[in-house]
This record gives C-alpha cells, structure tokens and sequence, in this order.
C-alpha cells in the first residue's frame, strides 16, 4: 500500500504488460499482479508492479497466524459476553424499566 509500511497480501491475478515505456520504468519486468491485502477491503485490491513484491513466507505465516489467533480472541470474548450477559451491559434500574415496559399484558 502507499503507507510505505509492508502489508501481506495474497496474489490474485497476473497480467503482462504491454506498454514498453511503462516496463523500462519498471526495471524491464513486464509482469504486474493483482493482489488482495488480507485484513483489508476488497476495494483497496490493486494491480502492482512485481518490484514492489517481496515474498517472505515465514513471517507471512508466523503474522496470519497472530491475526488468526487476535480474531479467536476477539471472537471468544464476543461470543462469551454475548452468552453470558443477557441484559447485554445494562444497569440494573434500566434491566427493570425494560422489563415493565416489554412486558406482556393480558387485556380482558
């Protein structure tokens, strides 16, 4: 991405290109892929010159399974407070106005 910062992204497609004066900008490599930056929207997808590509396995692996691990947790805690807190977060008064107010009438 153009924040200068290394981002792990998966490779989509790859094109050739055929503009000569674009490929001599590019160091005489006429290959471009499209990649996916995981953890990103779809609409930040982009093609990119195979320059800018570094393909560096182990810490790609060691970061998806750190993201991985953070989505567990995340997942874990959400499901966990969820379940186990019904009133989800409310103050007792507010639990009780809630109650009165959805209660079910019987009207004769």
């Amino acid at each position: 991405m153009s924040d200068g910062i290394r981002q792990i992204a998966k490779v989509i497609a790859c094109r050739i290109i055929r503009d000569k004066k674009l490929v001599d900008q590019l160091d005489g490599c006429d290959l471009e892929y499209y990649v996916h930056y995981i953890g990103y929207n779809r609409r930040i997808d982009r093609w990119v010159p195979h320059k800018f590509l570094i393909r560096d396995d182990e810490s790609i692996k060691a970061e998806l399974a750190k993201r991985k691990e953070e989505e567990e947790e995340e997942k874990n805690y959400q499901a966990g407070f969820l379940e186990n807190d019904e009133d989800a977060g409310m103050d007792p008064k507010h639990v009780l106005m809630h109650e009165q107010a959805t209660k079910i009438r019987t009207i004769e």
